[in-house]
Parts: C-alpha cells; sequence; structure tokens
C-alpha cells in the first residue's frame, strides 16, 4: 500500500494536510536540521488538534549516536500521544547499539528509523532493526542543499533499500 505523508510544523498547517488527503502527518522543523524537533508541547497540541483522525508521527530531532540521550527523547515524543517516533541513525556501527538500546522501548513504542541517502546508505542494519522491534525505516537526505532522494542516490540504491525493508516485513518511507 502506497500513503502520502505530510510534514507539518503547527496545527494550521495540520489542519491543511488533513483536507488534503495525508494519511499521516509528520512533525518536524526542517528549519532546525534534517530532522528537526518541534516543541513538545507543539507536538502534543498538534497531536491533539488531530484527535485520531490520521497517524502521526514525530521526530527526535537532530542528535548524537548516544543511547541514553536517544532513549530519553524517544520516551518524552513518545509521551505527547504520537503513532510512531522517529529517530535519525547514522549507518554505522554506533547505530547498532542505539538500536539495541532502543529494543525494549519498541514493545510500547513504534519506532522509525531514518537514514540519509547522502551517508552510506549501502551498510544500514536492516537486520538488526527487524530483531529489535523497530516498525520501520526510511530515507531521507541529510543535507537538504544537494537536493532531493532522487539527486543522490540511484534507482538500484532505492530499489535495494524498498525490498530490504519489504523482505522484512518493515514499513517503509522514502522522502
Amino acid at each position: 500500500m502506497i500513503a502520502m505523508l505530510a510534514s507539518v510544523t503547527t496545527i494550521e498547517e495540520a489542519g491543511i494536510a488533513l483536507e488534503g488527503g495525508a494519511d499521516m502527518i509528520d512533525l518536524k522543523d526542517p528549519a532546525s536540521g534534517a530532522l528537526g524537533r518541534l516543541e513538545t508541547i507543539t507536538i502534543r497540541n498538534i497531536v491533539k488538534s488531530i484527535g485520531g483522525r490520521r497517524r502521526v508521527s514525530a521526530t527526535i530531532g537532530d542528535q548524537p549516536m548516544q543511547p541514553g540521550v536517544i532513549a530519553k527523547l524517544v520516551e518524552e515524543i513518545a509521551a505527547t500521544g504520537v503513532d510512531y517516533v522517529k529517530i535519525g541513525l547514522a549507518a554505522n556501527k554506533s547505530a547498532l547499539s542505539v538500536i539495541h538500546a532502543l529494543a525494549p522501548f519498541t514493545q510500547q513504542f513504534r519506532l522509525i528509523a531514518v537514514f540519509f541517502a547522502d551517508q552510506n546508505i549501502d551498510a544500514i542494519p536492516f537486520d538488526a532493526l527487524q530483531g529489535g522491534g523497530f516498525s520501520g525505516v526510511m530515507l531521507d537526505t541529510f543535507n537538504k542543499g544537494k537536493g532531493s532522494l532522487r539527486d543522490v542516490a540511484s534507482t538500484v540504491q532505492i530499489d535495494h533499500f524498498v525490498n530490504a525493508a519489504k523482505s522484512r516485513s518493515l514499513l517503509c518511507g522514502l522522502a
């Protein structure tokens, strides 16, 4: 199934996305980074305004690969009532420590790992995500100045990403 995700920063934008037929509302502030985080109160207010009419995701923001820091932020964002919490990960060994540290949270929260096509996408640990209980994986761009996903990743790389996610029954998103 293909669904449309709309990123918004305000209650007003969320209303426009709802009226426009978005299947999922994504809460993030691109002015604050690749996965810029909205204030917790803003997230909570937007979730309340949507009132369960659509699934809602929110990011924890651009964070260092420190499992303790990320775990705390996952709990904070999940407490706002979002359906999915998005976590930006680097496709390297430090991602594995974060994935393992977050595995206990996947019993309570639906987590989406976000990797960046303008970084090392050939090393995305799909098996660890599946084994760690993550709900899905997304491919985005970190350096927005380099262009869109299609500008920094080949069709072959994108196909591999989608097929790897689907074969592990992970939700799959492309930015």
